[in-house]
């Protein structure tokens, strides 16, 4: 797979960047790397690392919780090694995770290669950390490699609780049976996907149960995932045993792409059958791919249930970090950013979302919880780092009229 990075095309994890990443981890034996491209894995010994691209750094998170790795202070300089890769692309960078953040300026090994021929171990002594770049000792003769050591963590942080007065809601007896159905149907996915993102399985639960349209073999857009919800971007952390692994990164293109293949998305940015707004969608997709992120159309989306769920939750996670909030996350997957403020309050919200197509659209959403939902509460985990627990009290008195008590099912 190729990416573009500073409008420069290059191969995913290239030579010259394995080399770097073997000198900073100080693997003695390079050739029992194992690289997964499709699952953005590699494999050494008993050490796994995911990895994936970030503007112009490629990532790599070490898998392994007790283990930090040291650094080295330069890359020894080898005369016998030659690479029929091509050249190191300057103003790239990697960056790897391990408990500490490590950046190593790619742009140093443009005439110096990582010799592999000296048997060097794998350091697991963490470092003292400093707070601003430290200096190198070179051990080229020209400038070494800038390396910079930084506080940042993959844990994620303590529990932050937040209580939530909400109105006693009255749920119908038919939605209780199609929330339990959405459980019995889809919970084995929808849990996968939450715990995956950083969301809480019930609530996304019963966010589809309010999604979904009752007859959902005919109808498998569980999440109604619109035209209006596409021709953008998402992205969202992605977590495993709840530390931060990696990122998730999506492009939706409109139905009006349906029809032609993705394969030739690079080709499609000027095809004269699209008006000129959706030229500009296709070309930011575009855009998109070189970067990294992988494309979808939208009826993709809508005949699969688990790529539908998939991305549901990818939607919806990346709104909550957008609102930093749960409440205001599934407020704005159902009425759009510009209708939910960031700072909006919790009562404003409930009473009613402004210039939405459901204005209750939050109060529909707890129309599925189940009694364990209001006992247990909800929790997620904001800005890879953050996790936030809601506690629920149903203390606001639901509005009682004529729209409550006759609610159109979705």
């Amino acid at each position: 797979m190729k990416y573009d990075i500073n409008g420069i095309s290059l191969k995913s994890l290239d030579y010259e960047i394995l080399e770097a990443f073997c000198h900073k981890l100080k693997i003695k034996h390079p050739e029992e790397i194992q690289l997964d491209k499709k699952a953005k894995i590699i494999r050494y010994k008993n050490h796994q690392f995911s990895y994936y691209f970030r503007v112009n750094q490629l990532i790599i998170c070490e898998q392994k919780e007790d283990k930090i790795y040291t650094v080295g202070m330069g890359v020894p300089k080898s005369k016998n090694l030659k690479s029929n890769h091509g050249k190191v692309h300057t103003n790239r960078k990697i960056l790897v995770v391990g408990g500490l953040a490590l950046i190593l300026g790619v742009s140093a090994f443009k005439n110096h290669s990582a010799t592999l021929e000296t048997p060097i171990e794998l350091e697991t002594e963490a470092p003292e950390i400093e707070s601003q770049p430290i200096e190198t000792q070179p051990i080229l003769k020209n400038k070494p490699p800038e390396i910079i050591i930084e506080t940042s963590t993959s844990s994620v942080e303590n529990e932050q609780i937040i209580t939530v007065a909400i109105p006693e809601i009255i749920s119908k007896d038919y939605q209780r049976k199609k929330r339990a159905e959405t459980d019995n149907l889809f919970g084995t996915r929808i849990s996968k996907y939450a715990t995956k993102y950083g969301l809480d399985a019930s609530f996304l639960s019963a966010l589809i149960s309010q999604e979904r349209a009752d007859d959902y073999e005919e109808d498998k857009n569980l999440g109604q995932i619109t035209d209006l919800a596409c021709g953008r971007s998402y992205t969202c952390p992605i977590y495993q045993n709840g530390q931060l692994e990696g990122e998730e990164k999506v492009f939706l293109l409109p139905s009006f792409y349906d029809d032609y293949p993705l394969e030739d998305l690079e080709t499609m940015g000027t095809f004269p059958n699209f008006t000129s707004e959706e030229q500009a969608v296709v070309q930011n997709a575009i855009t998109h791919q070189r970067q990294g992120y992988t494309i979808y159309r939208k009826k993709d989306l809508v005949n699969n249930y688990e790529l539908n769920i998939q991305i549901t939750a990818i939607i919806l996670a990346d709104l909550i970090d957008e609102k930093q909030d749960l409440w205001r996350g599934a407020a704005t997957y159902h009425a759009g950013s510009s209708r939910v403020a960031k700072d909006a309050t919790y009562a404003a919200l409930f009473d009613g979302i402004d210039n939405a197509q459901d204005p209750e659209y939050l109060l529909n959403i707890m129309r599925y919880f189940t009694e364990e939902d209001y006992q247990k509460g909800f929790t997620i985990i904001l800005n890879g780092k953050q996790k936030v627990h809601y506690t629920l009290e149903r203390t606001l008195k639901e509005t009682q009229n004529e729209e409550a008590e006759n609610t159109i099912r979705r």
